[in-house]
């Protein structure tokens, strides 16, 4: 039986997008350039946090751009975590089925 034109499962197809996806992100973070721009998001972190712990609580415009500094150096790792974590559970459900 030949499975050269084998038609996959729109789901399967999803789950096995969602896993290389997971699979590039490890990879990526796994990377040199992975590495130092989770190093760089986390002395961001530290940096405005300091920052913030000093800056006058009445400059409320300093506070928000301090505040969006952190966001955006988590949500930068959190994206590929979510990603590793989704290609995961797609294998996971691959593998049950």
């Amino acid at each position: 039986m030949s499975y050269d034109n084998a038609i996959i499962d729109k789901d399967i197809k999803a789950l096995m997008e969602s896993a290389a996806i997971g699979e590039a992100a490890r990879s990526f973070m796994e990377s040199g350039l992975g590495k130092h721009i989770i190093n760089t998001a986390a002395e961001d972190v530290d940096s405005a946090l300091f920052d913030l712990i000093e800056t006058d609580p009445s400059n409320q415009s300093e506070i928000s751009r301090l505040q969006t500094e952190i966001k955006v150096a988590r949500l930068s790792v959190a994206y590929l975590m979510n990603s590793i974590t989704a290609g995961e559970n797609s294998i996971r459900m691959m593998e049950d089925e």
